[in-house]
């Protein structure tokens, strides 16, 4: 077995995700997107993830962000690790919502129940 061979395979796990969606991937302008998102190197989305959870709005919040323009493999998973992780987000997420009539009447309109 020559050594590139062994490096591939020691690669291999890495490398599946992108493998597994190939025919989704493509170059423009330098940049491999999937779709009309732009695909991070590892080295990047750690410090993106940090710009992406500054307010700390929470998992669905950062998940539709982050899914409107970047990918990268796990992206679901290190994001939900993050906020699970981060005291604040556990202090906000354990705070009651205070209900007003506005949001009740903007969950209304939310659902498809018509106007107020």
């Amino acid at each position: 077995m020559d050594y590139s061979y062994k490096c591939f395979l020691c690669r291999e796990d890495e490398l599946r995700p992108f493998f597994v969606r190939k025919e989704e991937l493509s170059l423009e302008d330098g940049c491999i997107v999937r779709g009309r998102r732009v695909v991070l190197p590892s080295t990047c989305t750690e410090h993106l993830l940090r710009e992406l959870h500054t307010l700390h709005p929470g998992i669905v919040s950062v998940r539709f962000t982050a899914r409107s323009c970047i990918w990268w493999p796990c992206i679901d998973n290190d994001i939900e690790e993050m906020v699970r992780s981060c005291f604040e987000c556990s202090r906000q997420r354990n705070t009651p919502t205070r209900l007003t009539s506005q949001s009740m009447a903007m969950g209304h309109l939310a659902m498809g129940e018509g106007t107020c």
